[in-house]
């Protein structure tokens, strides 16, 4: 069993999470998922350190999954990436505790390995 962290990626676009897995499987263990149920179900049978999710997907927006996340899982970290203007949507999350940061997309891989680090310390 490894000690590394766990990170699981949402999005609906296959090949961000392609590219995340590449870039970031030799420093955490990664998961992806492209719906809000797959992530769910990740989620119920894995240990998951950090949820990072894209806003805009179909059925279920980022805010909606990371609201359940917290739920069910309040010691997850729970990050939330758009390249969308719902900043609003995503500010009153962050205020309630839902969302712990934002990342603008598209996201920037030394950006990303430092907000990991530090949140997952």
């Amino acid at each position: 069993m490894s000690n590394r962290a766990t990170i699981l990626y949402i999005d609906d676009e296959p090949d961000n999470l392609m590219a995340f897995k590449v870039i970031f499987r030799r420093q955490y263990r990664v998961f992806v998922a492209e719906s809000a149920a797959a992530a769910l179900q990740i989620i119920g049978q894995e240990k998951i350190d950090l949820v990072l999710s894209d806003y805009k997907m179909p059925k279920t927006t980022g805010v909606e999954l990371l609201q359940i996340v917290q739920k069910n899982h309040p010691d997850v970290a729970r990050l939330i990436v758009t390249g969308f203007g719902d900043i609003d949507i995503i500010r009153s999350a962050m205020k309630k505790g839902i969302v712990e940061q934002m990342i603008n997309k598209p996201w920037d891989v030394e950006e990303l390995k430092e907000i990991f680090s530090t949140t997952l310390q």
